[in-house]
């Protein structure tokens, strides 16, 4: 495009190569109009950032958040999880049962210390001959499944991992079978015999209440917030099974720029906007402790990631059932004056 600084409609601007168009005023204004708005569509980006920085400059925004105080439910020991009772956003109370889980080869045992107390009171040197019966069937189950399992390894329907769980049973079983044929042989006295019903009675009692402590229960009035297991999963020790928490507890944080610091003070009063646009008034509960990270999700866009101080504010009003949600996000800012109400 070639720009022409002289031109004769500059002369004749109602003149078009030498034809005299009636029309030409009209399209004289069309075309400053199409400039103009050229020109506002380019300076639009300018024109945004000056009124977001003026805006900044007015009015300090910072991000809030609603939190609960969770509650983790985590296994004590190694053990199956049978039943699960509850749902996420269930409301339970305290003493209520979560889930189940159990421990097969302490069940097990258990059923064999009890046979072993049933039978000793019948003989005064040795086990009788049912509860060897009774081993010795266990160890033909035992082999039956080591033999299914090793089929089904073979066709690749079964895992190393059980394979080698089979053979420990199978071991265990024998082990058991030959403790007992070695206490046949060995015991001959009631004393001894005495002595190891107390100890096998001990340890039923301790596996029995390992058992029941393998039900997980509600410690106090809470809602689920999250179930991380499912029914026949194994857990060991430690394992996190559910987080629960409890509305009433909930708090409303906010983080300040350093920059801001002056506002982190002890009853500075704040507004926060909820999410249906209506706006709580509050107060900082107290001076701020820490210094923490934004959350990504509540950051401002293109913000570095940096260090705020984190402080607690307290509502005037309690806030609307209906917003009680865990991590929900929010703006709060301390220019609360009815003349800077219009821009948020």
């Amino acid at each position: 495009m070639k720009i022409r600084f002289k031109s004769s409609k500059e002369n004749s601007p109602t003149k078009d190569g030498g034809i005299e168009v009636l029309y030409a005023p009209a399209r004289r204004q069309a075309f400053k109009l199409r400039w103009y708005l050229i020109l506002v569509l380019v300076a639009t980006p300018f024109i945004v950032f000056t009124l977001k920085l003026g805006y900044s400059l007015f009015i300090i925004e910072m991000p809030a958040q609603i939190l609960f105080s969770q509650t983790d439910v985590r296994s004590r020991d190694p053990a199956q999880v049978t039943s699960i009772l509850v749902k996420p956003g269930d409301a339970v109370d305290k003493g209520q049962l979560l889930l189940e889980m159990d421990n097969p080869e302490w069940r097990m045992r258990v059923e064999q210390l009890r046979a072993l107390s049933a039978e000793s009171p019948r003989t005064d040197d040795m086990p009788s001959r049912s509860l060897s019966g009774l081993f010795e069937t266990q160890l033909n189950r035992a082999e039956e499944r080591l033999a299914l399992v090793r089929r089904l390894v073979g066709q690749g329907a079964a895992t190393q991992g059980e394979l080698t769980a089979a053979i420990n049973e199978r071991d265990q079983r024998q082990a058991d079978l030959l403790t007992l044929q070695q206490q046949n042989r060995l015991q001959s006295q009631h004393n001894e015999s005495s002595r190891a019903m107390i100890v096998q009675a001990a340890e039923e009692k301790w596996l029995q209440e390992r058992l029941d402590g393998l039900k997980a229960h509600a410690g106090e009035p809470a809602k689920v917030s999250e179930i991380l297991v499912q029914e026949g999963e194994n857990v060991g020790p430690g394992t996190l099974l559910l987080r629960m928490h409890n509305a009433s507890d909930a708090t409303l944080y906010a983080f300040i720029d350093l920059k801001h610091s002056d506002y982190a003070q002890s009853g500075q009063p704040v507004c926060v906007k909820l999410p249906d646009g209506q706006v709580v008034k509050g107060r900082i509960a107290h001076d701020p402790e820490r210094a923490q990270s934004v959350p990504a999700d509540i950051r401002a866009a293109f913000s570095a990631q940096k260090r705020d101080l984190l402080v607690t504010v307290v509502p005037d009003v309690p806030l609307p059932q209906r917003w009680l949600i865990n991590q929900l996000p929010l703006k709060m800012r301390v220019s609360c004056h009815w003349p800077w109400s219009w821009l948020w």
